[in-house]
């Protein structure tokens, strides 16, 4: 299953990053679901896999690291992603 995210909205799903407790807001498959839903990418619910939630994720990371990037900051490498 292919997904098209939003890349500022993905960026919201972990909230606290820099804290020592981030809190992972695509803690489960249906997570993302529902997320998908609420940010306008889908109209029903997909069925979503634990790879594509795996997915998900290493994509927020990503966007995360390119756009720090894009606004001079120093960040993670994007390599591992």
């Amino acid at each position: 299953m292919v997904f098209v995210f939003g890349a500022v909205a993905t960026r919201s799903t972990l909230q606290a990053r820099l804290s020592p407790s981030p809190r992972e807001l695509l803690a489960t498959p249906s997570d993302l679901a529902r997320w998908l839903v609420s940010a306008g990418l889908v109209y029903s619910a997909p069925v979503v896999t634990g790879e594509n939630l795996a997915t998900a994720r290493a994509l927020r990371e990503a966007i995360y690291v390119l756009a720090g990037r894009a606004a001079g900051e120093v960040q993670g490498p994007l390599e591992r992603y």
